[in-house]
C-alpha cells in the first residue's frame, strides 16, 4: 500500500508539472510580446517625436560656434602678445594658437557631450495605464532612439557645415 502511495503522489507530481510547462512558456512567450510592443511603440514614438531640422541646425552651429570662439581667442591672446612690447610670432606653441585649440575643443567637446547625454523623457501621456514592464522597456528603448537619431541628425550637420566655406567662398568670387 505505502508502494502506491507513493508512486501516486509521485505521478501527480510529475502531471502538475507537465500542466505547468506550457503554462510558464506561455507566460514568457507575452512578456517577450509585451516587451517588443513597447520597444516597437518607442521607436515609432521617438521617430515621429524628433525635430531633425533642431538637430541638423545643432550640427551646422557647433562647428561654427566652435572655430568662432577660438578665432577669437587667438585674436585676443594675440593681441595681449603683441600689446605686452614684443611680437611673437603666430607658431605652433604659441598662445595663440594654444587658444584657439583650446576654444574650438571646449565648444565642440561640450556640445557632442551634451548631444549625446541630452536624455528626454517620453510623454507621460503615452504611458498611463501600461505596465511597469511596459513602462521600462518604452522608456529605455525611447531613449536610446532619440539619441541615435539625434546623434545621426547632428552628424548631418556637421557634414553640412563642412560646406559652408564652400558655398561662403563661391559667393565671394561671384
Amino acid at each position: 500500500m505505502k508502494l502506491h502511495l507513493k508512486f501516486h503522489c509521485f505521478v501527480i507530481a510529475i502531471c502538475m508539472l507537465i500542466c505547468i510547462a506550457p503554462l510558464t512558456t506561455f507566460a514568457q512567450q507575452q512578456i517577450q510580446t509585451d516587451n517588443s510592443k513597447a520597444i516597437a511603440d518607442a521607436r515609432a514614438d521617438a521617430k515621429s517625436d524628433i525635430s531633425p531640422l533642431t538637430w541638423v541646425g545643432v550640427g551646422v552651429c557647433v562647428p561654427l560656434v566652435s572655430i568662432a570662439t577660438g578665432c577669437i581667442t587667438a585674436i585676443t591672446l594675440r593681441d595681449e602678445e603683441s600689446s605686452s612690447g614684443e611680437y611673437l610670432d603666430i607658431g605652433l606653441g604659441s598662445d595663440s594658437v594654444i587658444g584657439f585649440f583650446g576654444g574650438v575643443g571646449i565648444i565642440l567637446y561640450g556640445a557632442s557631450y551634451w548631444v549625446y547625454t541630452f536624455d528626454k523623457p517620453p510623454p507621460v501621456e503615452r504611458l498611463i495605464g501600461k505596465s511597469p514592464e511596459y513602462i521600462e522597456h518604452y522608456t529605455k528603448a525611447y531613449q536610446k532612439a532619440m539619441r541615435s537619431l539625434r546623434i545621426k541628425y547632428a552628424l548631418v550637420g556637421v557634414g553640412g557645415s563642412a560646406l559652408v566655406p564652400v558655398i561662403i567662398g563661391r559667393l565671394w568670387s561671384i
